[in-house]
This record gives C-alpha cells, sequence and structure tokens, in this order.
C-alpha cells in the first residue's frame, strides 16, 4: 500500500506533464516493491521502467532489476519495456527497430485500453522533445480517445505535444470526427465534406451545401484521398461514418 501511493502520484505527474517528477516518485515506489517477491504481478513496474528511460535517469539499472524480478510476465510490464525499447532506439537513430518496438507493445497493451493511453504519452513526450520518429498521427488517434473517455488532462498534454510539434489541434474542434479519420488527421470540416461524398452529391452539389466555392471542394476532396488513402470517390465513401456512429 505505502508503494502503492509513491505509484499513484507518479501517475499524476505523468498526466500533468511532470516526467523528472514521475522517475523520482516511481523511484520511492519501486524501491518498496523490489524487496517483496509477491510484488511481482504489479502493474506498476513497467510505468517505473517507461519514465526512468524517458528521462535518462539511469535506465540500465531499472532493466536489470525489472527484469531479476521478472515482472515483464505481465502484459503491461511487457508493453511498457516494449516502449522503453523504443525511446531508445529512437534516440539512437534506429528508425526501424522504435516502430517496431512500439507497435510491439502496442500490441501487448491492447487488452488494457487505459494503460495503452497513459504509457504512450511519455512515449510521445520523447519522440516530439528530441525529434525522432513520425508521433504526429499517434497523438491524434489518442487525443480522439482521450476525449471520447473524458480524460481532459491528458487531452490536454496530447494537444500540448501537437502544438510543440507543429501540428496543433484546437480544443473540441471535430469532436464529432470519428477517432479513425482523425488520425488520419481529417478535419471538422473534411468530414462535412465525406458525409456528403458517401451521400453520392457532386462538388457543386456540396459547395452550394456548405457555402463553398466548388475549387475548395475539390481541394478537400483531394486532401481526403491522400489522408485515407482511397482510390477514388467511390473508395472514399467507405470511409464515411454511419449516422449510428
Amino acid at each position: 500500500m505505502r508503494a502503492g501511493l509513491d505509484l499513484v502520484r507518479a501517475i499524476c505527474s505523468v498526466v500533468t506533464g511532470d516526467l523528472p517528477g514521475a522517475a523520482t516518485q516511481a523511484d520511492d515506489g519501486a524501491a518498496i516493491l523490489a524487496g517483496h517477491a509477491s510484488a511481482a504481478p504489479t502493474h506498476w513496474w513497467g510505468l517505473w521502467l517507461l519514465v526512468r528511460e524517458v528521462t535518462g535517469h539511469e535506465p540500465q539499472e531499472a532493466r536489470a532489476v525489472f527484469q531479476h524480478a521478472r515482472v515483464g510476465r505481465r502484459r503491461v510490464n511487457r508493453g511498457a519495456l516494449l516502449y522503453a525499447d523504443a525511446v531508445a532506439a529512437g534516440r539512437d537513430g534506429r528508425a526501424k527497430e522504435a516502430a517496431q518496438a512500439l507497435a510491439r507493445g502496442d500490441g501487448a497493451l491492447k487488452a488494457h485500453p487505459w494503460w495503452h493511453r497513459l504509457l504512450r504519452l511519455p512515449v510521445w513526450t520523447a519522440a516530439v522533445t528530441e525529434g525522432w520518429g513520425d508521433p504526429i498521427p499517434g497523438l491524434r488517434a489518442d487525443l480522439a480517445c482521450h476525449e471520447l473517455n473524458g480524460d481532459e488532462a491528458l487531452a490536454r498534454q496530447c494537444r500540448d505535444l501537437l502544438r510543440k510539434a507543429g501540428a496543433p489541434s484546437r480544443r473540441n474542434r471535430g469532436a464529432s470526427v470519428p477517432p479513425r479519420l482523425r488520425a488520419a488527421g481529417v478535419t471538422a470540416r473534411e468530414a462535412e465534406v465525406l458525409a456528403l461524398v458517401a451521400e453520392g452529391l457532386g462538388n457543386p452539389q456540396i459547395a452550394a451545401r456548405l457555402h463553398l466555392s466548388v475549387r475548395t471542394v475539390e481541394t478537400h476532396v483531394s486532401r481526403l484521398l491522400a489522408k485515407t488513402g482511397a482510390a477514388d470517390r467511390t473508395q472514399l465513401r467507405t470511409y464515411a461514418p454511419h449516422e449510428h456512429q
């Protein structure tokens, strides 16, 4: 229980963007857990290791303790370890290895959506701050999930990181855009155009409906094709959400 207090504080620090503070608080909790073999199954270990790696605070020492305690058998801890690997590889310029470790970490954490989103935040912070990888699509996808789940503090961190990465996202702009489209960078206006394309309207009709010029609509459609990877308007329609979504 005493260790849990420190580690809950560490989570709060991650949520508010204070990763050095999170590392210190997680250190205090991990020091208690390390003396108890029964603590091995807990999920806290992964958070501790990841913030150690991101802050550069003796990550190799943390990895040694992590491995000795054999806590990687838990999926959340294993996912965090893979995220730590991604951060280490990204810093070293090993872009392919970083992307692979990140994808494997996502797979390990698929069944734990809240931990998934929380633990990705330090990874995005490192990627944006240090200038490696392509964190913008992941940040946009996570931002959409945070907003849908009412996790405003996490959403605020994503917005700040997107702004720092040169891809600002206004608060609630595009709240009606489904996560899959937001992850691709589709804006609220482009989503409106997409909905009308799905209804079978041509560009002049869409322009009249939305009070835009035909040229502007053509630009929106071109961007939608590029962002979704659709080959033509017919295929583009499949990306439009149904009304119940």
